[in-house]
Parts: C-alpha cells; structure tokens; sequence
C-alpha cells in the first residue's frame, strides 16, 4: 500500500471548505472562480450565498468584511450542501472549536491577572513586614537604651538611699517631698516601649499569616497554570481527526499568544503544521524547545515531524533519535516517533511507538486508530495483526461514539485485512455518512476502491 500518494479531487460546491473560498484569488474573475471551482450550478440559494462570499472578499478588512463573512456562514449554515447541512458538521463544529480555545484563553488570562495581583499584595505585604521589622529593631534599640537608664537610675537611688540611712533629716525629707521620683518614670517609659514591641512582634506576625495564605494561593494558581498545557494539549489536533475550518478557526484565535501560554503556542504550532503550514510550525515548536519545562521532548517531537514533512527526513530522524530516558516516556513523544516512521513506511516501528504512547497516556482514539492501519498493513505478513488491528479499531469507535468519520474508514482497511469486503464497504459507507464536506470526496472514493477490493490510500501527513 502505497500511503505516500495523494489523492487530487475535483472539487465540487458541497467539497468546497470554507479557507478555498477566501484564499487568494488564484482563478481570475468570479466567473472563473464559479465554473472552475464548482462542476454544477449552484442550488437553489447558493447564488445569494456565493454573492455574499464575493461582496465580503472584495471589501477591506473591516468590520463590515467581518459581518458578511459572518452572514456567509450563517448562510452556508442554513441552505446546506449535499446530504446534510453544513451547521450539522463542519460550521457548528469549527464554531464549537473555537469556542473551547476562546474559554481556554481567557480562563488563562484571568489566572495571569490574579497571579499579578496576588504578586502585587505580596509586594506591599513584605514593604509592611519590613517596616515593621525596622519599627521593631528600633523599639528593641530604644528599649535597650531605656533599661540602661533605668539601670543607673537604680544605682543613683541606692547610693542616695544609703546616705538617707546615714542622715535622718534627709531622709524625712526626700520621704515626704511628694515628688516623682526619676527612675519610676524611665519603668514607665520602659514599659511603654515593651507594649509597643508587642504590638509590632503581633502586626508582623499577622502579616506573616497573610503571606502564607498568598504563598498558597499563588501555589494553586501555578497548579493551575501547569493544568493548562494538558488542556490545550487535548485540543491540539495531532492526528488530523478535525476539519480544515477547525484548523483556521482554531488559528484565528490564536493570532499571537502571550508567551508565558506555553498551550496557546504548542496548539498554535500543532495548527499550523496541520494547515500545511510546516516550516512555520517547525519554528514555532523549535522555540518551545529552548526553554527548560517539562514539555521540552514533547516539543522537540513535534518539531522532529514537521521538519520530515516539510523534506528534511534526515534532520527529522536524527532529532526524534535524541529524545531518550524520561523524555521520551513524556505523553505524545511516541505518538510523535510513530507518525514519522508511519511517513517513512516504517510500520513495525510506528506500530510500536504508537503502543507505547498509549501505555504513556496518550490520544487513545488516535493513536488505536492509527495501530489499527499499521496492523492491517502488516497483516499481509502476519496474519493475527489483523485480528489485533479488528480489536483496536473497535474500541476506539466505541471511544469516539461511532461519530469519527477516520475511524469508520479505519475499520473498512481493516476489515478488508480480513478479506471481509461487504463489511468494509459498509463501514467505508458509515465514513461518508460521518464526515464533513472537505473529507467526503475521499471517503466516496474509499467506497468505490473497497467495492473493488483494493484498500484506501491513508495519507498520515493528512489524516
């Protein structure tokens, strides 16, 4: 099996993904675009879909280009293409994608704002914690001074009372004068000072217990910020399971993340590859590596597979080959190895790879989905691989809710392994029932390779 060819479609109006119809103008006149683009005359609404379309591309970018764009969906949404309605698959879905990231991102910005505030209490709590501690140095220094006077003022009463003992005149008199004596006031003023010590020992101790509380906050909040590398992750389309107007909708929210999201950048990176676009994200994932977290092998994984898609194989190898140890135990590593050697025809390793990451924790749909391909290949070979592929295959379509339109193809290449042909032609038949408009034509074409019992061509840089 062949699975570096590519299948060249003619598309038609229902194929048509909602990025073709805003990409540059390639074709010439409008004119042009519609009788090249489309084998058919639109139906019955297009027309005003279409012209929605052409207004919204001729105008500047503004906000009115945006409205229209907007209106264009809404319009594709409601007239529908083909069997089924747009809304029902590809638009609600994109819609749906980009909402999940919107939420992620700003779930994200409100953690940055409050770790910001919560760094700015700090600040001003540790300003009064040392304040209070030079408040404190210079009662303890004062009351230090205090007792050394009221330390002489003792002596100085002792040597006077050991005179009056001597002088009984004086002594009646200094008795019964009715003044303060000196050393009672400098006890008074000593213990002034150690009232106002315990004061400021007790302001610090309670900012002290604030800082705590802050300490655990700040903890939680980093928790949290380390949490949101997994959840971009979960949204990061690895495996090609998504649409083309997922990938842009996806890239429309993440124009330019902050660069303290790691999540935002990785997602961001993984769209750009999937979009095509692989020198692009080679540079972005190339960026992630240099910084020390733990995300690093992941990152160079990642980075290893778009430099073999974008023709550098043997850079791609040799940096996939540096990841080893822990590293390469990271959830998504192996997923990772295994795409570039399913790109290089290297089942025996994919396979192996991709069953490792699952031990790992990785994507569980994806990654059976993909076993399940390289075990039908090998099954030319080893005639229980298919039996093994069958029993993968399966449970990532329970996994998936009988919903993944890849899946469904999946299991028509594995049932074909089986030399089963009407049940796979019947789950090739399921995949077009499941699948968005841009990936129909492959499906429909699956169907009619299955009838004649050749197995569908399975693009890995693709899907």
């Amino acid at each position: 099996m062949d699975l570096k060819s590519e299948v060249t479609p003619t598309w038609t109006s229902r194929q048509l993904s909602i990025g073709d119809l805003f990409a540059k103008r390639k074709l010439g006149s409008d004119e042009r675009f519609e009788n090249q683009v489309c084998d058919k005359p639109p139906a019955v609404g297009y027309s005003r879909v279409f012209a929605v379309a052409r207004a919204a591309y001729a105008m500047p970018l503004t906000i009115s280009r945006q409205c229209l764009f907007c209106c264009f969906l809404l319009s594709l949404c409601i007239t529908g293409c083909g069997s089924e309605s747009l809304g029902d698959t590809g638009f609600e879905r994109a819609m749906a994608y980009s909402r999940d990231i919107q939420a992620l991102n700003r779930s994200f910005e409100k953690t940055v704002v409050q770790s910001e505030k919560i760094a700015e209490t700090a600040e001003q709590l540790m300003q009064s914690l040392n304040e209070a501690k030079t408040e404190n140095d210079a009662i303890v220094a004062a009351g230090k001074l205090q007792q050394l006077v009221v330390d002489i003022l003792d002596i100085r009463a002792a040597i006077e009372k050991s005179k009056n003992r001597r002088n009984p005149l004086n002594r009646s008199q200094t008795l019964f004068d009715g003044r303060q004596r000196p050393n009672d006031t400098a006890r008074l003023q000593l213990l002034q000072l150690s009232s106002a010590k315990q004061l400021t020992l007790k302001r610090a101790r309670d900012l002290a217990v604030e800082l705590q509380t802050l300490a655990q906050e700040y903890k939680n909040l980093f928790q949290k910020a380390n949490r949101f590398f997994s959840s971009y992750q979960e949204l990061a389309d690895v495996f090609g399971m998504r649409t083309r107007l997922e990938w842009q909708a996806a890239l429309h929210q993440l124009p330019n993340p902050q660069k303290a999201n790691l999540g935002a950048r990785y997602l961001r990176a993984v769209t750009l590859r999937r979009l095509g676009k692989f020198e692009d994200g080679a540079a972005e994932f190339e960026q992630l590596a240099k910084l020390n977290t733990p995300v690093q092998a992941l990152c160079h994984a990642a980075r290893a597979e778009c430099l073999v898609l974008a023709g550098k194989l043997r850079e791609g190898k040799r940096l996939i080959g540096s990841i080893s140890g822990e590293a390469a135990e990271q959830p998504g590593v192996q997923g990772y190895r295994g795409l570039i050697a399913a790109l290089d025809e290297d089942w025996r390793t994919a396979v192996s790879a991709w069953k490792i990451d699952l031990k790992n924790g990785g994507r569980e749909i994806g990654l059976r989905r993909n076993i399940a391909i390289g075990q039908a290949i090998l099954s030319k070979k080893n005639s229980r691989e298919a039996k093994r592929a069958l029993e993968n295959i399966q449970v990532a379509n329970t996994l998936s809710g009988k919903r993944e339109w890849s899946v469904h193809l999946a299991t028509a290449i594995v049932y074909l392994a089986l030399d089963d042909r009407p049940n796979a032609v019947a789950a090739a038949e399921e995949s077009v029932k499941q699948s968005c408009h841009e990936c129909m034509y492959f499906c429909e074409q699956s169907v009619e390779q299955l009838k004649q019992g050749i197995p569908p061509t399975w693009d890995f840089a693709s899907h």
